[in-house]
C-alpha cells in the first residue's frame, strides 16, 4: 500500500521544489540573452509654417544584449517615451544612440547592439493649401428600364493641406468605392474619403455625403431624312425611301428635347457600281449621346438612275 506523506514531509517536499525552482530561475537569469525592445518617440516644437516631406518614425527598435536579470529590468523601458524637442537640435538630423542617454542609468549593464533607425532626419517643405473637387468612385448598376444620371458629392470640394510639391500636382481627391446593384430609385448616403498616404497631408473633411440619381427611360420614334453622300458628279437618281425611321430610348426628362436634327442618316454611294447595282447601304452617321438602344430602318435604300450625265 502506498505510504501517505505526513504533514511535515509534505512541507519539506514543497520547500525543496520551491528552492529548486528559485535556483533554476537564478541560473537562467544569470545567462546572457539577445532581444529587442520597442521605445516610442514623440516630437515637440516642429515648425508650424512647414510640413514634413517624409514621415518621422514613431518608435525606435533597439537590439540589446545582457543577462536575463538586467533584461528583465530593461523591459521597464517599454513604458517610457523618447522625447525630441526640435528647438534644441543643432542640425536637421539626430543620432538615435544619443537619444537613449535619457535612460543611461537603466542601461549601465545592457549592451545596445543596434538601433533602428540609427538616424532621424528632419526634412521640411513649405506648407500649401488647395481647394480640390471631390471625386466619387462608384460601381453602380441599374434596372434595365433605368439609367444612372448623376453621382454627386456634398460638399463637392475640400481643402487639402500638405507639402507644396504634393499639393501643386493635386487635381481632385477620391472617395472610397460607392456600390449599388440593380437600382430603380435615387439613393443618398455618406462615404469616407481616401486616407492620405502621407501623414503630413490633412483633409478638411474625412467623409462626404453623396446623392445617386437615376432616371427611367421611355421609347421614342422619329422620322429623319436620308442624305445622299459621295454621289458622282453628273448622276441624278431617285432614291426610295427618302426617310429613315429611328427608334431609341431616352430619359423621361429629355423626351421632348430630342428632335430629328440630332440624327443623321446617310446613303453612301462611294462603292456603288451604278451599272449592276440598284441598292445603296444606309447608315446612322450621327446620334445624340443621351439616347440608347438605337435602332433604325431601312438598312438599304433602292435607287433608280434618272440621268448618268456625260
Amino acid at each position: 500500500m502506498q505510504k501517505i506523506l505526513s504533514g511535515e514531509d509534505r512541507f519539506i517536499f514543497l520547500a525543496s521544489m520551491l528552492l529548486s525552482g528559485m535556483i533554476w530561475l537564478l541560473i537562467t537569469l544569470s545567462q546572457n540573452y539577445s532581444t529587442q525592445v520597442t521605445v516610442p518617440v514623440s516630437y515637440a516644437n516642429l515648425p508650424e509654417d512647414q510640413v514634413l516631406a517624409h514621415p518621422l518614425p514613431d518608435k525606435l527598435l533597439m537590439y540589446v544584449k545582457s543577462s536575463g536579470i538586467n533584461l528583465l529590468w530593461y523591459f521597464t523601458l517599454s513604458g517610457r517615451v523618447v522625447q525630441i524637442d526640435y528647438n534644441r537640435l543643432f542640425g536637421k538630423k539626430v543620432n538615435t544612440f544619443n537619444l537613449v542617454n535619457q535612460f543611461s542609468t537603466q542601461l549601465s549593464n545592457v549592451e545596445i547592439q543596434e538601433i533602428q533607425p540609427d538616424t532621424i532626419y528632419f526634412v521640411f517643405e513649405k506648407k500649401a493649401v488647395k481647394l480640390v473637387p471631390v471625386k466619387i468612385y462608384y460601381d453602380i448598376t441599374t434596372n434595365p428600364a433605368f439609367d444612372l444620371k448623376t453621382v454627386l458629392p456634398k460638399p463637392d470640394s475640400i481643402l487639402v493641406t500638405g507639402p507644396a510639391s504634393f499639393i501643386d500636382t493635386l487635381t481632385q481627391w477620391p472617395s472610397n468605392l460607392v456600390k449599388y446593384r440593380h437600382i430603380n430609385q435615387n439613393y443618398s448616403g455618406k462615404t469616407e474619403l481616401l486616407k492620405p498616404a502621407l501623414p503630413s497631408v490633412m483633409l478638411s473633411a474625412n467623409a462626404v455625403d453623396y446623392t445617386v440619381t437615376v432616371e427611367e427611360f421611355t421609347e421614342k420614334t422619329l422620322v429623319i431624312p436620308i442624305e445622299k453622300i459621295n454621289l458622282p458628279a453628273g448622276i441624278s437618281l431617285f432614291m426610295y425611301p427618302q426617310n429613315a425611321t429611328v427608334v431609341f430610348q431616352v430619359g423621361i426628362s429629355e423626351f421632348d428635347q430630342i428632335e430629328p436634327y440630332y440624327f443623321k442618316a446617310v446613303a453612301n454611294f462611294e462603292k456603288t457600281n451604278f451599272k449592276t447595282e440598284k441598292q445603296v447601304p444606309v447608315s446612322l452617321a450621327e446620334k445624340p449621346i443621351n439616347v440608347r438602344n438605337v435602332r433604325f430602318s431601312p438598312q438599304v435604300a433602292e435607287f433608280m438612275i434618272i440621268n448618268r450625265g456625260r
